[in-house]
């Protein structure tokens, strides 16, 4: 899904809005310019075949293949140009869309977090919790950072619980249970 259905948080209802109109006139300016450069591309191939008539181009060689090249060209040409044009005339609306970003702005709910974790934070210091169950539990305290002894600790026990997992037969998958049925040769 594009990001324009889902705008950050830190702009405003208004912000949206105008991000939606810059970006509406520059749609609209540019299917107009492919209007505008498609018939131009027509008008001016007639012109030049007229002319050609003429005798003011003698040496043109004008047929379908330059046709559909003047006007194909002219559409895009036109769609390019209106698209630029309408680009320039509305960034300056955008400009306090830039900067709004670049202050770091808390939202209601992030700042009702914010106050939650530290709050959990202050009662979770004054104790310790258990981070590992089991027979030999890990105690610790809160802090995000466990020394490398805990952590050697932790992992000893997680082998050793799946490799006796492994080996009483349990295997790793539940599907069978690690054994399989064995069948009588009559297909029963």
């Amino acid at each position: 899904m594009t990001r324009a259905f889902t705008p950050p948080d830190t702009l405003s209802k208004s912000d949206i809005r105008t991000l939606g109109d810059v970006r509406r006139d520059i749609w609209t300016n540019s299917f107009q310019g492919i209007a505008f450069g498609t018939g131009s591309g027509f008008v001016l191939h007639t012109t030049a075949q007229l002319m050609k008539r003429f005798g003011l181009f003698p040496n043109a060689k004008l047929g379908r293949n330059t046709f559909m090249m003047s006007v194909l060209g002219g559409g895009a040409l036109g769609s390019f140009l209106f698209a630029l044009k309408a680009g320039k005339e509305g960034v300056h609306n955008l400009h306090p869309i830039f900067e709004v970003g670049s202050k770091p702005q808390t939202t209601v709910y992030e700042a009702a977090k914010e106050r939650a974790s530290t709050s959990q934070r202050e009662q979770s210091d004054e104790t310790d919790i258990t981070r590992f169950g089991g027979d030999d539990a890990n105690v610790a305290s809160t802090n995000d950072d466990m020394s490398a002894s805990e952590m050697q600790k932790m992992r000893t026990v997680r082998r050793k619980t799946l490799m006796d997992t492994i080996h009483n037969g349990q295997g790793l998958s539940d599907s069978h249970g690690g054994h399989w049925v064995q069948s009588n040769q009559d297909g029963k």
